[in-house]
């Protein structure tokens, strides 16, 4: 399971480098040559990304190899990934395209908070959330049915265990035994 995750996420981001450049290839901004090794460092350097926060995420905050936590190492690496990417392609381009791409960012962040707000007032009112995925009860935990729901950039705990029943939203590196702990600590006080 966990080699199918990490063969996924490779192959995820040679595809969205693959959408990235075809378009240059075909108006013939690019080369074929410079385009393939364009593709070969932008694979390596993302994978080195990847074994990067492994290492991190494994040795100072003690997450588990299993499929939560394999995904909360996918998805940082993802992030930063993208980020590299928006920078290098920002700082290439002309003042009329950084403010079409600051556009286009402001209005991505604006719906993001929409999506983040509904979230957080469904769980508040323990409800569901509506624009998270649990990718078909893949992460359930055998505790009394407690689910992960994964969104952009946040994880929602819904918990049903017999000492804790309701829903917590955190930031997407957050683990079981931490959003537990606070939840727990905000309906005993």
């Amino acid at each position: 399971m966990l080699n199918m995750f990490f063969a996924f996420y490779v192959i995820a981001i040679m595809v969205i480098t693959m959408i990235i450049y075809i378009p240059l290839i075909i108006q013939k901004k690019v080369s074929l040559k410079d385009f393939i090794i364009k593709y070969i460092k932008i694979n390596i350097t993302n994978i080195c990304i990847y074994f990067f926060v492994y290492y991190v995420q494994i040795r100072f905050f003690k997450v588990p190899i299993n499929q939560v936590g394999l995904l909360d190492i996918i998805i940082p690496t993802f992030c930063i990934f993208v980020l590299i990417l928006f920078l290098r392609i920002l700082f290439k381009t002309t003042k009329k395209q950084k403010i079409k791409i600051l556009k286009i960012l402001l209005v991505i962040i604006f719906y993001w908070s929409i999506m983040f707000s509904f979230d957080y007032y469904s769980v508040s009112h323990n409800k569901y959330p509506i624009f998270c995925t649990n990718f078909n009860n893949m992460f359930e935990y055998q505790d009394g049915g407690t689910v992960i729901y994964f969104g952009v950039g946040y994880k929602v705990f819904v918990f049903c265990t017999p000492k804790l029943k309701g829903g917590y939203i955190c930031p997407i590196f957050t683990d079981y035994n931490t959003a537990y702990n606070r939840l727990y600590e905000k309906q005993n006080k």
